[in-house]
């Protein structure tokens, strides 16, 4: 028979996750007891600073939207014109169509 005592660290982890009185009642079941709490444990300190994080983050930029308003108060997305021609993409749109368009050069100052 193996003894345990009730102030030892592991028995006092267990007995912090779970809700009874825990006593165990054999060392196999007990020892995986102490295996899944030992690794519940730094899952949920880490689930716990990702959720502070995410919460501080969402906090700041939402204030930063406050305080450092856009172009006459409004949210405006950039979009590409022509003169912003995204080359990769352009391929991969030519590559899906499976039809290779022609390509003119056009000077400087000089209307397509």
């Amino acid at each position: 028979m193996l003894t345990i005592s009730s102030k030892s660290w592991h028995l006092k982890l267990v007995r912090i996750l779970r809700t009874d009185d825990y006593k165990p009642r054999n060392l196999c079941g007990y020892f995986w007891q102490v295996v899944g709490t030992c690794a519940t444990v730094p899952l949920l300190a880490l689930l716990f600073v990702v959720a502070i994080l995410a919460v501080g983050t969402w906090l700041a930029v939402s204030w930063l939207n406050r305080k450092l308003p856009l172009r006459h108060g409004k949210r405006e997305r950039l979009i590409a014109t022509e003169s912003h021609l995204n080359l990769a993409w352009e391929w991969v749109k030519a590559k899906k169509q499976k039809v290779c368009p022609l390509i003119k050069v056009v000077e400087t100052g000089e209307k397509p």
